[in-house]
Parts: structure tokens; sequence; C-alpha cells
């Protein structure tokens, strides 16, 4: 190749490799030997084919390439791409030192202390940022290899630049991600382990895993997972095997612990890469306590299993602690809930603080009472019990308590059912009363409206018709018959009146009174019948049916304001022990019902506890007597019916 020699000549030399330095990139720089030669024209096309490769291997590689001074640290020589990387022109770089203005500040440092290391070293390298043309800062790998005389000093230096911006973020977003999931691991209230599969030493262990087992990380560090888990060696190994081939990740072990004691534990295990190595990342739930229920559980299914299945109460088991142990279908049914949400609930910990006292006197060796109405927590429910507190003592010990709840739902209900009986009695009671005084008085009335009307009967006799007084005595006649009229239906009322019961079928005497009921209703009231073909016969007299049946379609009809419908409907009903049971003067069997259904105004409360009273009226004055519902009463209980 051609090359400038110091007297001003061009020499053609050989070329002998005497240093080859290998860059980060791949590229070679050299450290040259020179031969003359005497073939001037071979050594000329060297030269070009040479350049040639050169450029065509910086065109294409990523990294910058330079050489400097080392005393002035003056770029010497740079190759094109710095261009490309970080926006320089190759002549406005030369012979200057760019890198010490392009550095971050923060990184001159190291910059300078890359020639500091050079001193004593062949090759450094380092990782700094540096400012683009365009104020942008990126971060680059800088290498850089120094080429030394035969006495040893620095004769040249020659480098590379290469872009690792992109590969520092990536490393940055790995070391946040890796920072958080460390961070988790070590915060987590959950035991973690992280184990090597081959040997079953423990490489890393969290803060809660120090505090379950009770060794110092350290010591845990120094240990294997054979010393903790009471398996054999050989039975570890092949579930180790079985969680980094994922044929099992959910274990069940029993873990020693650094004072002695056994730990019932379950252990989900998966494999795990870091760094191109397989371990295994465990989490250990302790589940001793669960398991101590589960044994008490067993032992009290064994010991209450017969009182459990026949007891006609609720029952539950608890222990020292007051967790349910044991309940059973009674109690589960009472409180609304399950076996699966009452089995391991602390009923020390619940919100109502006197079931809570209940427990801690049984506890305590005292028998306790609890009466209120208890709101379930595992379900949507309140009921009314009581519950008897009783301590369970075992070899003179209190290992527990237990509790027989009664609920009290039928009882409040009984007695709220004899109340409303009691005032259906005290009703039924004031009605036969009041039949009984309005007998005794329309006899009375009756007797004296005959003595009226008889004498007023011969009054008209004996004077003439175009007599002052006739007109009155007329008046006084009519007012008779409408007072034996009332006379007649107060009688009906206290079932004193004379009938004459037939066998008959109401069917029959609805539709045979149909155009009346029609025609006294009006024409704005539909009258509608619902009659059943097969009701049964009736005893009854049909003058007193036809009353009952007038008095109830005239009630319907004062009901309604305007337009409506009244319904009249047959059908047989048995009426039951039960039904009867709630309704005093009424007796079990078969029964032909006849229904009256309006659309009116209703009743209201006041006025059904008063309905059948005599004399009771809602109407406008003048518009009733307030006999015409106890007139049917009246009627219904003298055919031995029911109302």
């Amino acid at each position: 190749m051609l090359l400038p020699w110091p007297r001003g000549l061009t020499l053609i030399a050989s070329i002998g490799i005497q240093y080859v330095m290998i860059l980060s990139f791949g590229l070679c720089a050299i450290a040259l030997v020179f031969r003359e030669l005497e073939n001037r024209t071979l050594a000329l096309q060297n030269l070009k084919a040479s350049a040639d490769l050169l450029q065509d291997v910086l065109s294409v590689n990523p990294s910058i390439v330079f050489s400097m001074d080392p005393t002035t640290r003056a770029v010497t020589w740079i190759s094109p791409n710095v261009e490309i990387v970080l926006g320089y022109a190759p002549d406005e770089l030369m012979s200057t030192d760019f890198l010490m203005n392009a550095i971050h500040k923060d990184d001159l440092f190291i910059y300078e202390n890359i020639f500091n290391e050079l001193k004593v070293k062949n090759f450094v390298s380092a990782e700094l940022r540096v400012y683009t043309r365009h104020a942008t800062a990126v971060w680059v790998d800088i290498n850089i290899r120094a080429i030394r005389n035969d006495t040893g000093e620095i004769a040249g230096l020659f480098g590379s630049i290469t872009n690792i911006t992109k590969r520092k973020v990536l490393a940055e977003r790995l070391y946040e991600s890796e920072e958080r999931y460390r961070s988790i691991f070590k915060n987590s209230k959950a035991v973690m382990l992280i184990i090597n599969p081959d040997d079953g030493s423990i490489i890393d262990a969290n803060d809660a895993a120090v505090d379950f087992y009770g060794w110092s990380k350290d010591e845990l560090l120094g240990m294997k997972i054979q010393q903790i888990n009471t398996l054999i060696p050989e039975e570890v190994k092949a579930r180790m095997e079985e969680a980094r081939s994922f044929k099992r990740v959910y274990f069940e072990f029993k873990h020693r612990k650094k004072n002695g004691e056994v730990a019932d534990v379950e252990v989900y295990s998966s494999a795990i890469t870091i760094r191109g190595k397989q371990y295994l990342f465990s989490i250990i739930h302790d589940v001793s306590a669960k398991r101590r229920a589960q044994e008490a559980l067993k032992k009290s299914e064994e010991l209450f299993r017969l009182i459990f299945s026949n007891a006609p109460m609720g029952i539950y088991a608890f222990d020292n602690n007051g967790v349910i142990t044991a309940c059973n279908d009674n109690f589960v049914k009472i409180i609304g809930s399950s076996h699966e949400a009452l089995i391991g609930l602390n009923t020390l910990k619940l919100p109502d603080k006197k079931v809570v006292e209940a427990v801690q006197q049984s506890l305590q060796g005292k028998q306790s009472e609890y009466k209120d109405w208890y709101k379930s927590i595992t379900a949507n429910k309140i009921t009314p019990v009581r519950a008897l507190f009783s301590p369970l003592i075992v070899e003179g010990s209190i290992v527990g308590g237990l509790a027989i709840v009664e609920d009290l739902t039928n009882q409040i209900e009984a007695e709220a059912q004899k109340e409303k009986l009691a005032e259906q009695l005290r009703q039924a009671q004031k009605l036969e009363a009041i039949g009984r005084l309005v007998g005794g008085i329309a006899h009375d009335f009756n007797n004296i409206l005959s003595i009226i009307s008889g004498y007023a009967e011969l009054i008209r006799i004996k004077i003439e018709k175009d007599n002052p007084i006739y007109s009155d005595i007329e008046e006084i006649l009519h007012a008779t018959k409408r007072s034996a009229e009332i006379v007649r239906q107060l009688l009906t009322f206290s079932r004193q009146q004379k009938v004459n019961p037939i066998r008959v079928n109401p069917n029959y005497i609805i539709k045979t009174n149909e155009k009346m009921l029609s025609a006294m209703v009006g024409e704005n009231i539909s009258l509608q019948l619902e009659l059943a073909d097969d009701v049964y016969d009736i005893w009854i007299d049909t003058s007193t049916f036809v009353q009952i049946l007038t008095n109830l379609a005239s009630n319907s009809r004062d009901a309604i304001k305007d337009i409506g419908v009244i319904k009249i409907i047959t059908k047989n009903k048995y009426l039951d022990e039960e039904f009867c049971s709630m309704h005093p003067g009424c007796t079990p069997g078969d029964y032909a019902m006849i229904q009256f259904i309006d659309n009116g105004s209703g009743m209201d409360k006041e006025t059904l506890e008063r309905l059948f009273e005599p004399f009771f009226t809602t109407k406008e004055v003048g518009r009733g007597t307030g006999l015409g519902l106890s007139t049917v009463y009246g009627i219904v209980k003298q055919f031995n019916g029911f109302i």
C-alpha cells in the first residue's frame, strides 16, 4: 500500500500484522509493520481493494469507529456513520476532543476514568450518556484500545461507540419489574420460598417465611427443604420433580418449625426460570387451625351424633376459642345458613354482644341463657331464639361449650294467633250477648207493637175516612208495620225467628231471584253469576236465604259509586281443623260456599271489627238501619253455617 514517509517520499510496502485488536462490534484494529516491496503495481491494487472493503464494512456497521491522539485526545479519524448515529459530520469532529464536549456532565468522571485505566490496561470499556447534534441524550458503549510501542508507551488509541439506548431502556424496565416482584415477594403476608429442585436448597425466603418458621433469613438460606418437610428425602425429591414438570401444583405437607412444632400446610408450587436456571416458587399456607377444627369436628360428630340427629332443637358446639366445630341440621335451619358457613365461625367475634357474653360465660364454666331476636351474619335472616349455653368439660378441663337453640317463631306466632282467637271469641261473645239482649227486647217491643197496632186498627174501623185523624191513624199503622219488620230482623239476628228449613240447591234459589237482584242493584251495575254445577244442596228456609242474597247485594250496590260489577259465586269448600281452630264457631266438614265479590270501596279495619253489630252502619242517616249484615249473620248461624 502507499504510505507517506517522513522525508516526503511515498513508499510501496508489504504489511506485517504486529498487533490485532478485536472490537465489540467485530472489526479488527491492527498495528502494522511495513516492509518495502519492489512490485509497485501489485501494492496499488491491494491498497484500492482494502480501501473499498473497509468502506463497505463501515457503511453497514452500526458502531462508530475512531482513532485519537493519546496525548491531546483529538480525533484523528472517525467512520462516516457518526453522522447517522450522532448527527455530526465526520469533518467537524476531526482534530477535536468531541467526546469531552458531548458527554453528559454527570458522566464526565467515567470518561476521565477510562484514560486513567488505560495507563495500566490495554483495553477499557464504559457505558455513559452523550448528546447528539440535536441535543438528545443517548446511552452509548465506548470501547478504547491502547497501542503501545516497544517501550510500553501509548502510541495510538483506537475505539468504537455503539448506541445502546434501547438496550438500556429494556434493562431499566426489567430492573423495575424485578424490583416490583421482589417487593411483592418480600412484603407478602403469605409464606413464600424459592427452592432449587436439583438438591432442595432454599434460594430465597420472604419475611413471612421467617416469621412462620422461626429461623432467620440467613439460616433459611443455608437450609434445604428436606430439613423442613417431614417426608423422607426421596419423597421430597419426587414431589419436587412433579412440581418441576407441572404434573402437580398443590400439595399437603407437614412442615417443621424452629421451635419443634409441626404445622399442617398447603403448598402451591410451580416452576419458574431465573437467569436461565429453573427453580420452584412455593406459596405455603398454614392450615393447622383448619386441621384442628376438622379433627375436633370428627370427634364431636362421634360424641354428639345421636343427640344431633334426634334433637328437636338446634345444637352447636364450639371450642375453647369460641370457634364452632359442629352443628346439627336444626340449627342450620333456624339460622337460615349452611354447615360450611357456620363451621369455623368464631362466636366471640359476633356483633351480637349478648351472644358473645353467653359464650364467654360458658367458657368460664358457667351456664348462661340468651333470649332475643338474633340476626345471622352468614344469612339474611332474623330469628327469635332462646339459647342455653353450657361448658364442655373433659377430664376436668373446659374444652369448649355447647348451645341448645330453640326457635321461638312458632311460639310467638301461636301467642299472636291465641290473641287473635281471643279477640274473635270476645267478638262472638259480644254478638251473642247482643243477640240475647236484642231478642229479649224484641219480644217485649213486639208485644207493645201488637197493642199499638191493635188499638190503631180499632180506631180506624170506628171512624170515617173523612175524619181529620184518619190519616194519622194510617201513619201509626205504617209505623207499626216498619217497626215489626225491624223486630223480625232482630229476632233473626238473635236466631229466635221461626223458620221452615228444606233441602234446596243454592243455585236454584239464586237463578230464580236473578232478575229481582239485577233490578235491585240497578242498570249501572253488572250482576255476574259463576255457579258450580256440583255445588252441594243445603238445609235452609228459602225466604231467609233470599234475604241473605238481597242484603248482601244491597251492601255491594251501596259500596259501588257508579258503574261496577257484582259477582255471585258458588262452589264446594272443605273447612279443615286448622281453619276452624282459627275461626271460633266453625265446625270442620264439607260446605256449600256462596261468595259475593264487588269492585266497590271495601271496608277499613275498624269497620271489619264491628261488621255484624246490630244498628252499626257507615251509611248516611236515613239510608240504612245497620241490621243488614247482622241479619245475614243471624241467618247463617241459625242454619249452622259460617260467615
